[in-house]
């Protein structure tokens, strides 16, 4: 598995942006897409957010299909 991400810094804090290759989340909302995140993949969050690659300060977001229509992402 190869995941892909962009480590960037986003009003002074460490962000760590997921863009490709982590497994397609299910759910219409944000919250039910969270929540399917915490059942099915958080093992990945774990190993993308915290040591030895990432850190407790750092904030973890997921590119995912648009909740709305005519939304980019």
């Amino acid at each position: 598995m190869i995941i892909r991400t962009i480590d960037a810094h986003t009003a002074g804090e460490p962000l760590r942006l997921i863009v490709d290759g982590f497994p397609t989340v299910k759910g219409r909302s944000m919250l039910e897409r969270r929540e399917w995140v915490r059942k099915h993949a958080d093992h990945l969050r774990r190993a993308l957010m915290l040591e030895p690659r990432g850190h407790a300060d750092m904030y973890g977001a997921l590119l995912t299909e648009p909740e709305r229509e005519g939304s980019d992402a």
